[in-house]
């Protein structure tokens, strides 16, 4: 079942008009051009929608995931090109990238594969605003449901790499989802705890990038609490330079840029700090 298809049901199934249904939200005759399928819904809207209607999130969710979540393939030769992206991607090789992700396109891969390739592509070239608005949502709606996304930490590594391309609101519902799963914090592995930290800190990053104040102590939290272990030391150093810019604290913030520069740490910040 397609998004409007599923709010017609909806808003039907509780005696609603059109008006009633999204007011405060968007006018009558946008979401009536929304409900018949000639305009798409923002993310942030859907939601704000389902909160203010009192709908299920993940039962409206159930609805649609046939037609926007796509499951795992097991294929080798998608695996192997996941991994090649990846690589690509972090080494901010742009033309690697952009044959594997010709390569991606024009063949016949899951569509979960194609959509995170074009994001990728997009963010290393810094031309995120022109992501389709489709893919922007079908990717929001794959992040957004997922369950347990440290049953597939990719999972997680992509959203810490590609948060950039969200708008605020959005950006809150899916890094309030990451932190409520805060058991990471006491009871996961290095690899996991490496992940989760990275993620954070591209998060107050971009908190700094936008002025968004609204989960960063909370936040700093989390940071606070990852144990004192030498695999962690660089995210506890990168989460403090984001905490000093955060607080307008700028001397302290090129303190801690000129002390892992001088230790041959400088790699690390431009790989978070894109």
């Amino acid at each position: 079942m397609l998004i409007n298809e599923a709010l017609k049901a909806e808003r039907k199934k509780k005696g609603l008009t059109q008006q009633a249904f999204s007011e405060g939200i968007c006018s009558e005759g946008n979401y009536s051009k929304i409900e018949s399928g000639k305009q798409r819904i923002t993310a942030n809207d859907l939601f704000l929608l389902l909160s203010k209607n009192y709908i299920n999130y993940s039962d409206f969710i159930q609805k649609i995931q046939t037609d926007y979540c796509f499951g795992k393939n097991n294929n080798s030769s998608e695996e192997q090109l996941k991994l090649q992206v990846a690589n690509a991607f972090y080494s901010r090789d742009v033309d690697k990238l952009k044959q594997l992700d010709f390569q991606i396109q024009n063949g016949s891969f899951k569509a979960d594969l194609k959509r995170e390739s074009n994001v990728l592509v997009h963010i290393v070239q810094k031309n995120v605003s022109k992501i389709s608005p489709k893919v922007k949502q079908e990717y929001f709606i794959n992040l957004f449901t997922v369950n347990n996304w440290f049953n597939d930490v990719d999972k997680v590594r992509l959203f810490s790499n590609t948060m950039n391309i969200f708008d605020d609101e959005e950006l809150n519902l899916l890094i309030s989802k990451f932190l409520r799963q805060s058991i990471l914090f006491v009871n996961g592995n290095v690899y996991e705890l490496e992940i989760a930290s990275g993620t954070l800190v591209n998060y107050l990053y971009l908190c700094y990038s936008r002025r968004i104040d609204e989960n960063n102590q909370f936040v700093f939290e989390k940071l606070n609490q990852l144990p004192e272990i030498p695999e962690l030391f660089v995210y506890k150093c990168l989460g403090n330079y984001c905490k000093y810019l955060l607080l307008g604290k700028p001397n302290k913030a090129e303190e801690i840029k000129a002390f892992m520069s001088n230790n041959g740490l400088s790699k690390i910040m431009e790989n978070h700090f894109l």
